[in-house]
């Protein structure tokens, strides 16, 4: 069935629809945003249909090195294309931002005035 996609702060949820239920996808299910690469454009790729190609982009989890896994997904529009690509790529760029920051860890403290 078509797969629906949810993109959260860490990750993206991929389920697929079967009847009147969603599944999370058995293959790629999870995506942990900080291992992965988006790919924008895959229009000259000859291995996509013209709708992929038109509407599609791909997303490499880099789990699996050296054996990455990809998977298509296809917008319903240029428009959701490009809204998807960006939220994709700012989730991405966000946590590469947090981990280069975070490197020496973080402390908490309680400003606890007892």
């Amino acid at each position: 069935g078509p797969r629906h996609c949810f993109l959260f702060t860490n990750h993206m949820l991929v389920t697929e629809r079967i009847g009147e239920q969603l599944n999370i996808n058995k293959e790629f299910g999870l995506i942990a945003l900080n291992h992965c690469i988006l790919i924008e454009d895959i229009s000259d790729d000859p291995t996509c249909d013209k709708e992929q190609q038109s509407f599609g982009f791909r997303i490499t989890l880099l789990d699996n090195i050296p054996d990455p896994k990809t998977i298509t997904l296809v917008a319903e529009s240029p428009q959701d294309r490009a809204s998807w690509t960006v939220d994709i790529q700012q989730c991405i760029e966000n946590l590469h931002s947090e981990s280069t920051h975070s490197c020496y860890g973080r402390a908490s403290y309680n400003n606890d005035p007892r």
